[in-house]
């Protein structure tokens, strides 16, 4: 016998968890159901999200029995059998339940975020390229068999020896006069498609950002469509080599390749000219800014912070529910109420809120100035437009994706050494989100491209131009800041971030113009001042974010929902206004004492949102009690954070140690034993 089952009652501490959740869950002073409202967009969406919850957990295709234990090939065909499982229940209820079907695909992306980046390279970037660069023409051609995955597309951008600084890409398509087409060539090992999401096996098309040549002359980067695979055999295409990346930190099911292209010839209607054209005879017109070419990286930036919201959400929901669950020391105290546990847990929770309002704000304002981008005449708009949401994505994808990672590993250390184990998810979670921090333009690059347009509009405002609405405040870049703020205020501590970065653009300002006219190159001169720039850039994004959270708070018709919004803005704005602390006192914006009032705000009100910490986590996606077929539909399903200390009816202990009981070899005497152990064992040394 290998193993005897010891049968155990229920817990004492898992009966007074369950007591802790109750009553928490009965003081919540808002109606956690209109606050899932709230947040999903509406009683119509959290209904369709509910309904697609129900169908995907019922379905024996999707819902997987053991996530934790697959080795590398089990993952990538379980991914896949997701996004075709995907594919054909949104076929089913297209056209009849198009909210439901959207939900299915966002469902989806928070239970597996591999299945979910296969779909994201397909839907976005190479489904959107196409849409965006491409002509009416070229996207007609395409468009059906992009809906219907007939074609399965990767984004061949970044190569082995380049990533962030595209003008430096090596791959090259060069205008073959004579035969009408484009010759697509890695000439160098650098120039290899690297990281490239899909191409390691799946994808049998690609978008590749390429030099291109034209009788000799380099006209810049264009993207061309190009054929990898055979879509009846999966083999690959002459001239085309690609590989799978292989092992990873996260994402296991995900297909990340490397590509090579030797000699490729596509035909010259693959160049895809919106913006810009070669003719039969390889005349080139070209496009009105280079910035058009990099117009679906913002709509790729902005998805980031949807994305953070639900891993994030996710995340802080297990910590908190586990926080509540958990009691500690001879007196048997919650977790939550340790002031440490509160000022860790609920900065992130109350950021989390910000971050969904700020999401749907600016995806919403993205898409409308994205469809300028068909309207014939208004292409001029459209580029000035894309710069400010251009400045806008690039900051918050940076600094809202590295406040995430210090987030996680809050999250991580509050669960002690539980959260060590894969089965609690937290650690998944980390994995999986590493690589937003790189992936679509490492962070640092894009915090000083805010920085650029910072500074460029600080130039506009000393000339007396307009600025975009997301940088008026540096009309006031003569004005001093020596004035007392009234930190109780929502308006002050807005401005005292307003006026930190203005302090620091023209501390930047100044010392570049410092070095260029000692002699140094402007891009000297930039890396120099780096350290003000990204200040800049820094106290800017937090600034966006908290006044955007502001604006939509003020349209909030119910009480209850705008008073607890308010006490977690204001807990947002004094946990940045804490993390800038040393920059507003070196810039004589606030004094040591008015740091101390910050800090001794955050404490205070990390206290006074404790009680509502679980109806908080709770509320991204409430248990529903009123609609019959879906009771126990629970804020983040358990099946989908996959977390037994996050459960949410409280019983941790039980449910975590049967999934270590079922995870594979838990028992039985391990097979190195005979060659490794009992040599030891049965030594007569």
């Amino acid at each position: 016998m290998d193993h005897i089952e010891v049968q155990t009652g229920v817990s004492r501490l898992e009966r007074v968890a369950k007591d802790n959740f109750a009553k928490e869950r009965d003081s919540a002073a808002f109606s956690i159901r209109e606050m899932t409202h709230l947040l999903n967009g509406g009683k119509e969406r959290t209904d369709a999200r509910e309904r697609a919850e129900q169908l995907m957990e019922r379905d024996p295709e999707i819902k997987a029995t053991n996530f934790f234990d697959n080795d590398r090939p089990t993952d990538r065909a379980r991914t896949m059998a997701l996004l075709r499982r995907h594919r054909e229940l949104h076929v089913e209820l297209e056209g009849k339940d198009d909210l439901l079907s959207e939900w299915l695909l966002s469902t989806m992306e928070s239970y597996d975020r591999s299945s979910s980046m296969r779909l994201y390279v397909h839907q976005v970037l190479f489904r959107e390229t196409i849409w965006a660069q491409g002509t009416s023409e070229q996207w007609k051609e395409y468009e059906q068999d992009i809906h219907h995955m007939r074609v399965l597309g990767c984004y061949s951008m970044t190569e082995l020896g380049h990533s962030s600084h595209l003008p430096g890409l090596e791959t090259t398509a060069t205008f073959d006069r004579q035969r009408d087409e484009f010759v697509i060539h890695s000439p160098s090992i650098t120039a290899t498609k690297w990281w490239i999401g899909m191409s390691g096996q799946a994808a049998t098309h690609t978008v590749v950002l390429a030099q291109l040549m034209i009788d000799g002359k380099n006209h810049g980067l264009h993207w061309f469509i190009v054929p990898l695979r055979s879509r009846d055999t999966g083999r690959l295409h002459p001239g085309v080599t690609a590989g799978d990346i292989g092992a990873k930190v996260g994402r296991q099911g995900l297909d990340n390749g490397w590509i090579q292209f030797s000699q490729v010839r596509v035909p010259r209607k693959n160049m895809l000219a919106r913006w810009a054209t070669v003719t039969r005879e390889g005349k080139y017109t070209p496009p009105q800014s280079q910035a058009l070419v990099y117009a679906s990286l913002i709509g790729e930036r902005l998805l980031v912070l949807p994305g953070l919201y639900d891993m994030v959400s996710q995340a802080v929901t297990i910590a908190v529910r586990y926080g509540v669950a958990r009691v500690q020391g001879g007196i048997n105290k919650q977790l939550m109420d340790f002031q440490a546990h509160q000022t860790s847990l609920m900065p992130i929770v109350a950021i989390t809120y910000g971050l969904n309002i700020n999401a749907k704000v600016y995806q919403e304002e993205w898409k409308k100035r994205l469809n300028l981008s068909q309207v014939k005449g208004r292409e001029k708009e459209f580029i000035e437009l894309s710069q400010e949401m251009h400045s806008i994505s690039a900051g918050f994808k940076a600094w809202f994706g590295w406040w995430a990672a210090e987030a996680f590993e809050t999250i991580r250390r509050t669960m002690g050494g539980h959260a060590y184990s894969s089965y609690n998810a937290v650690g998944g979670l980390i994995a999986d989100f590493g690589v937003i921090t790189a992936g679509g333009g490492d962070n640092t690059v894009l915090a000083q491209q805010t920085a650029r347009y910072l500074f460029s509009g600080l130039k506009r405002s000393q000339q007396k131009k307009s600025l975009a609405e997301s940088i008026k405040y540096l009309e006031r870049a003569e004005q001093s800041h020596a004035h007392k703020f009234d930190l109780n205020t929502e308006k002050d501590r807005i401005e005292s971030m307003e006026f930190l970065s203005l302090s620091c653009l023209r501390r930047a300002a100044q010392g570049l113009m410092d070095r260029v006219s000692e002699g140094g190159k402007m891009e000297d001169a930039w890396n120099h001042n780096m350290g003000s720039l990204l200040d800049a850039s820094k106290s800017h994004t937090y600034y966006l974010m908290i006044h955007t959270f502001w604006k939509y708070i003020q349209t909030v018709e119910r009480e209850d929902l705008r008073k607890v919004l308010t006490d977690l803005l204001e807990l947002s704005s004094f946990h940045f206004l804490e993390r800038l602390a040393s920059l507003l006192m070196e810039h004589q914006i606030l004094q040591a004492s008015e740091i101390s009032f910050i800090r001794g705000r955050v404490v205070e009100l990390c206290a006074k949102l404790r009680h509502q910490a679980l109806p908080l986590v709770d509320a991204f996606g409430e248990s529903i009690e009123l609609v019959p077929f879906l009771i126990d539909r629970t804020a983040w399903p358990d099946w989908i954070i996959k977390a037994p200390l996050g459960r949410y009816d409280g019983a941790i202990y039980s449910n975590y140690h049967n999934i270590i009981k079922s995870a594979p070899r838990c028992f039985g005497t391990p097979d190195y034993w005979a060659t490794s152990v009992a040599p030891l064992t049965k030594s007569n040394l």
